[in-house]
């Protein structure tokens, strides 16, 4: 019902000052292979969130998720690495999430945590086909070692 009034806001939209431009959104409601369309960070994560809603997710899990993608994004700008999405590794994850959060004490609960959010998400933008490839896809939990 979302996807069907969505459609028309955005024929109502494209009624009025068309510019021989489609917009991304349009784009995605027509494409077969949204890979090509290079999105942003925030746009992905508003298409994740929104699925969310629709699947009808608790209120808290959207928070967790939206928080834990956010602090992912932060860490990624305090090393001052600015990466399309595309451009996203299983090594920026290992490299510059992982033992980057290591590195800073986080425990093994807080990390996996983090890591449990980014696979939803980028399972959910590679079976959109939002993504060429998942970042996520060879990234296991870490194990927490338990002090004799």
């Amino acid at each position: 019902m979302k996807r069907i009034e969505n459609e028309r806001k955005l024929q109502r939209k494209s009624k009025r000052g068309r510019r021989g431009e489609l917009s991304r959104e349009e784009l995605l409601l027509i494409s077969d292979d949204n890979t090509e369309i290079e999105y942003t960070f925030e746009e992905l994560l508003e298409i994740f969130i929104e699925d969310c809603e629709l699947r009808n997710l608790r209120e808290h899990t959207i928070k967790y998720y939206r928080s834990e993608l956010n602090a992912f994004i932060k860490l990624l700008k305090e090393q001052e690495i600015e990466l399309r999405v595309s451009e996203w590794t299983g090594e920026t994850i290992k490299r510059n999430i992982i033992m980057y959060m290591k590195e800073k004490g986080l425990k093994t609960v807080s990390i996996n945590s983090r890591l449990r959010a980014l696979r939803a998400f980028f399972n959910f933008l590679e079976g959109r086909n939002l993504i060429k490839s998942n970042p996520m896809k060879d990234i296991k939990l870490l194990k927490d070692r338990k002090v004799p």
